[in-house]
Parts: C-alpha cells; structure tokens; sequence
C-alpha cells in the first residue's frame, strides 16, 4: 500500500433544506449489496479475503482492511453537517489494537488479489481501540464532505494496525449473516431556512442602506447584518424610487417561534425569531429585527409565526439610530462573528433571497420575494 503525505480539505462541514429548521436530525445508510470490504496480510492471505469478518492486527505481521460504501444524503433542500460516524461492531476482537485510518485515492474492488498492494492512501489519523465485543463507531466527517460534494472521490477508508505483537481487531462485514451488526453511516445534519428579506414583496426592491460589517454596529456578533431603508423600487417603474416612510411592514423572514421581543436603548423596539421553534438560543437559526416604530409589535413571545407574517413597522427607535430602516440580523446558536470579518462558517452558508449575507452592497436595491402588502 503507498501512502502519500499530506493533508485532506478539512470539512467545512456545510453542504448544500425545510420545514422545522435547528433540530440535528439523521440519517443513514445501509447498503449491503454494493459495499466493498476486503482484509489482507504481509505474510498470510496477501491475495486478499473477502469474508463475515475484517481483521486489522498481526503477530509480527500485519493485517489490513479495506472498506467502501457509496454515500448519498437525499434530503432536498440546504442541509449544515453535524457529524458523519462509521459504526461497526467488533466481534471477539481479543487484544485489540489502536488504529489509523487513511483517505484511499485509488480505485480497488474486493474481488482483485492484487490491487490492495498499490493502493495510495493519504492523511493517516489515529482511532480508538475498540471493545472486545461491541458497538465501535469513528468519525469520518471529514471524508464525508468530501465523498458528498466530490462522488468521484470516494474510494472508501483503509485501517492499518498501529501495533502487531499479537493483537487483533475483528468485525463484522457487510457480509456477515449478522445483518443488523453490519457496518452502516450516520449522518447528523440540521435544515437551513431559505431566508427572505423582512419587508415587503410584490415586485419591490429594497435598498441596501449598511452591509454586514460596514458600520460599528455590524461587527462581531452582529456582523451577519444588513440595514434595509424605507426607500424602494418596483418592478414595474425601476428608475421610480418611493420614499414612503410609513406604515411600512417588516415581516418574518422565515417560519419560527418568537424567541423575544420588547425595547431597549439602543435596539429600540425589536422581535427575535428562533427557528428551529424550540425556544432555546443553543439551537438553530436566530433572525434579528430592530428599531420598529413604537407601539407596533404585532407578535408575543411564544407565538408561531410564518414565513410573511406582520412583526411591527419599519421605524427608526434606539439611541443614536439615524434614518428609518428596519436593522435585520442573522445568529447560528446565539452567535455571529467572534472576527470583525465573518468567520461563522454556518452563517457564512446562510442565504438571504439566494444571497450570502456578505454579499448584500450598501445603495444597492434588492428584490423582495416575501408576502405582498399594500402600503403605498
């Protein structure tokens, strides 16, 4: 086996989701028929074994395994990874070993007696020894976002014995009668909300009045941030701007729960949506609404609300607020950026109107596609 130095792409664990959005929800994947896994010696077996079981061990000499399954995560929509596990069982692995599992490059198939020798493998990482008897899972995070968003990537995981004075780790393979003792993945991810601006559709644009980290107050963990003024477009009239001020109505840029809501200083009148409808701030997708206009919240703490329904009215509350915009924010488990420049990778991954929020530009006008109000 050749091994190549190096590191892996670590996993920026995100991915290319609805309905209830937070939960860590799972998924997995059993495929029997079309997995691949094969053991084989330095001394014994060096043509390869195909069998119930994997070995990885030796007594001077050494035993290796090979194991690929194909990956698939069919869930529609923007999906956040969690954690990706192989789980196997070990079956009277007496004097077990620690191990190292490496990233195969290269093509092989359980049937060859040959082409496990000239596989090429790359970033060894130590697992844990395994029981005796029992569950045994390993973290393939890594590997997993690799094999989802690059399929011709994956060639599976080799296991390499870090010790050979007579130890052995056995488990069962995809081919043993044990059916539910099997190797299987799981995958943890959580559903990203398809996000929209908080004003008002209908064919209007809305203008970009500070983007996120474009003022004192769109830094750290309010980088994720963009200010949207009164000022306005339609579809119809583009070059017509409308300075309508009032009555204007700020709406919910996705389905939740409102989290919490009241006035302070410098927030002015505000709602805060949690997402995932649990009510907890550890959990999920948070969005921010300030400076509604005074006595408009339209929402209690603990209400549902959908995707369009009525928070308050644009406004301009809060000490030292300059100009009537509704300030609309963005938290991954109560945090945005701990650096001035968004390093949230979750938020980062986060779309406004198929947009990332850094993407949004200061005077520039952008499309609502959230209920229609008529206001004008």
């Amino acid at each position: 086996m050749k091994m190549k130095t190096g590191l892996l792409m670590v996993a920026c664990v995100i991915l290319l989701a609805n309905n209830l959005f937070g939960y860590p929800e799972r998924y997995y994947i059993r495929n029997d028929a079309v997995t691949a896994d094969k053991w084989f010696g330095t001394h014994y077996h060096t043509t390869g074994v195909n069998d119930q079981i994997m070995k990885i061990g030796g007594w001077g000499d050494n035993y290796y395994a090979l194991f690929m399954m194909p990956v698939h995560l069919n869930v529609p929509g923007r999906k956040l990874l969690h954690s990706a596990t192989l789980n196997m069982y070990s079956f009277g692995s007496l004097r077990p070993t620690s191990m190292k599992k490496y990233f195969v490059l290269t093509p092989w198939s359980e049937t060859s007696t040959t082409d496990h020798w000239s596989t090429q493998l790359r970033t060894p990482v130590s697992i844990p020894v395994p029981p005796v008897n029992g569950a045994y899972s390993i973290d393939i995070l890594d590997e997993m976002f690799l094999w989802l968003n690059f399929p011709n990537t994956n060639r599976g995981i080799a296991f390499i014995p870090e010790n050979n004075d007579n130890r052995a780790n056995i488990f069962l393979s995809s081919e043993n009668s044990r059916g539910a003792q099997r190797p299987y993945i799981e995958i943890v991810y959580e559903k990203v909300p398809d996000f929209k601006l908080p004003l008002p559709g209908g064919g209007r644009y809305w203008r970009c009045s500070t983007a996120a980290g474009g003022s004192s107050t769109h830094q750290l963990k309010n980088y994720y941030a963009i200010d949207l003024s009164y000022r306005h477009v339609l579809e119809s009239a583009p070059t017509v701007e409308i300075n309508t001020k009032t009555r204007i109505p700020i709406l919910a840029a996705a389905d939740g729960i409102v989290i919490t809501n009241g006035y302070t200083a410098a927030n002015g009148n505000y709602v805060v949506i949690d997402h995932d409808k649990d009510g907890k701030w550890e959990t999920g997708f948070q969005t921010v609404y300030l400076h509604m206009t005074n006595n408009s919240i339209a929402v209690a703490i603990g209400q549902k609300v959908r995707t369009g329904d009525v928070l308050g009215i644009i406004g301009d509350t809060g000490t030292g607020v300059t100009g009537i915009h509704v300030h609309f924010q963005i938290w991954f488990q109560h945090l945005g950026s701990i650096m001035s420049n968004g390093d949230n990778g979750a938020l980062n991954f986060v779309r406004i109107e198929n947009r990332a929020v850094s993407s949004f530009v200061e005077g520039t006008f952008y499309k609502s596609n959230n209920t229609n109000y008529d206001f004008d």
